[in-house]
């Protein structure tokens, strides 16, 4: 294929959006064509505010030619909700190596859910617009299950090679599990810390429950700036839905 021809099938903007970067790479045909249009607009405007028809005209296609690779708006975000989340799984367990000292390992694990190899660093925002769906899509829910108990398998598994505590490596893997969207929620909308801070707590829970010291100094809060990573344009759209609401 030619490059004119591939600018005319994905449009004007031919850098690849945060969300394609974590799915996998493919032949520029027609269905990654609409999969990268609807990658667009989730980021833009979330996906449960994106219609089919938003998504074909992102696509440069009309609506029955996109319903042709894609019955319904619901069985494209199956697929790049799917492949996101065996593509969020495999970085989170990325790297391990057992020439790691414990504490290395901690620091890993803190980087690697907090997605920090990633060019750019992930929003937190698609990870929450992922659990969104999973809320409404039964199909995708089970999915999002099975995703969710290998990662607390895996954390289970690590958890039972580090120092006993006085909770289970069962419940301690339940416990960073929770805490991990916890504190995504908590940096996205507190203004005060950072991603940065945010991780870094993260990584001092994980120490404290696996039972080993600190021994670096905490990055102490403040300056109100909004760590790396967080998009301005669904920052906006989560204050306009805060807002809305409290009216």
């Amino acid at each position: 294929m030619s490059r004119n021809r591939a600018k005319r099938i994905l449009g004007s903007r031919e850098e690849p959006t945060n969300l394609e970067k974590f799915l996998p790479g493919g032949l520029l045909d027609r269905r990654s064509t609409i999969i990268r249009a609807v990658c667009r607009l989730i980021e833009e405007r979330g996906a449960m505010s994106t219609s089919v028809s938003d998504i074909a005209r992102e696509a440069k296609m009309t609506v029955p030619h996109l319903l042709y690779y894609f019955r319904s708006k619901e069985a494209l975000l199956d697929e790049v909700f799917n492949s996101f989340s065996a593509s969020l799984f495999s970085r989170i367990t990325a790297d391990r190596s057992a020439s790691l000292s414990a504490e290395e390992q901690c620091q890993l694990l803190a980087d690697n859910m907090f997605l920090e190899s990633a060019q750019p660093a992930l929003d937190e925002a698609i990870i929450f617009e992922m659990i969104a769906y999973a809320v409404h899509s039964r199909g995708f829910r089970r999915t999002q299950q099975k995703h969710t108990e290998k990662v607390v398998n895996y954390l289970r598994r690590f958890f039972e090679q580090t120092p006993r505590t006085g909770f289970s490596a069962e419940d301690r893997a339940l416990l960073v599990s929770s805490l991990w969207i916890g504190i995504m929620v908590v940096s996205f909308f507190h203004q005060s810390m950072t991603r940065r801070q945010a991780r870094d707590l993260f990584r001092r829970a994980i120490l404290h429950l696996a039972g080993i010291e600190d021994r670096s100094r905490p990055e102490k809060r403040g300056g109100g700036k909004a760590g790396p990573g967080k998009s301005r344009s669904l920052r906006r759209r989560a204050y306009r839905v805060v807002n809305a609401s409290s009216t």
